[in-house]
């Protein structure tokens, strides 16, 4: 096994992540994926009509 493998903890600590962009068909079930699944927390939406969703 290389080192990377081995390690049982990276170098870091990741605290946040600030942005990321996911394309997606269904947006509520990624949306019900990504926080009930993973346990994250959904952020502000900013006002995008061709998705068909307001701001939370």
């Amino acid at each position: 096994m290389t080192d990377a493998v081995e390690r049982s903890q990276p170098p870091f600590q990741l605290r946040k992540i600030g942005h990321i962009v996911l394309n997606c068909t269904d947006i509520d079930a990624s949306v019900r994926f990504y926080t009930q699944v993973l346990g994250l927390e959904e952020s502000p939406w900013w006002v995008a009509p061709i998705l068909g969703r307001e701001t939370s």
